[in-house]
């Protein structure tokens, strides 16, 4: 996450202006500057190509405010970084690490995890977070910057503590609906075998 974050950057009246006026501009050559039948059929091709994709960017959601929850290893080091991102925008919340050794509470958007190897399980307490979807992803990164998914299973818990969803990380990032009443979340390692998660469809 940048250091400084400008809200009015990500305003949706200021890239509905800039989405508009880029599209304008390609009619306008379509319709009006360009001559040729060739570059005018290009440019109105274009133009409808552009309101498709926006369509189906508003159809699957794309658009909506997310809750990122990623926890991160670099190949050859013990510890591991977990970050919370809401709407573009660093989230602070309750971490809780249980270990071997025992627990260590965090009350931050991000941090790390001194002993990864021996982590059985991370819970995340996000409150006050307007948000549609939360994805998840848990991973390990070798020098060249390749990901390859840690074996975890995440579980949605309701404000009473109720594990209500649960899915398998091992295939990759999960993305899932989030609602006010789900403001907790729990990876749990160890439970999930690697030729289990090689057969897990991704969703």
């Amino acid at each position: 996450m940048p250091a400084v974050v400008y809200r009015s950057i990500g305003h949706p009246l200021l890239l509905g202006a800039v989405y508009l006026l880029f599209v304008a501009d390609v009619w306008v050559h379509g319709l009006v500057i360009w001559q040729s039948p060739v570059e005018r059929l290009a440019a109105i091709g274009c133009g409808l190509l552009v309101l498709v994709m926006t369509l189906l960017a508003l159809k699957t959601g794309a658009f909506r405010r997310r809750v990122v929850v990623q926890l991160r290893q670099n190949e050859g080091q013990k510890e591991a970084t977990f970050t919370v991102v809401a709407g573009g925008e660093a989230a602070i919340a309750e971490v809780v690490a249980r270990t071997g050794q025992g627990e260590t509470m965090y009350h931050t958007a991000s941090g790390q995890v001194l002993d990864a190897a021996s982590l059985s399980s991370l819970t995340f307490q996000i409150h006050d977070v307007p948000a549609h979807d939360a994805k998840v992803w848990v991973h390990k990164v070798d020098p060249e910057g390749t990901s390859t998914p840690l074996a975890a299973r995440l579980s949605f818990c309701s404000v009473d503590g109720e594990a209500h969803t649960s899915q398998d990380l091992g295939s990759g990032p999960v993305l899932a609906a989030w609602s006010g009443e789900d403001n907790r979340l729990e990876l749990a390692f160890g439970t999930v075998s690697p030729k289990e998660s090689e057969q897990t469809d991704p969703g």
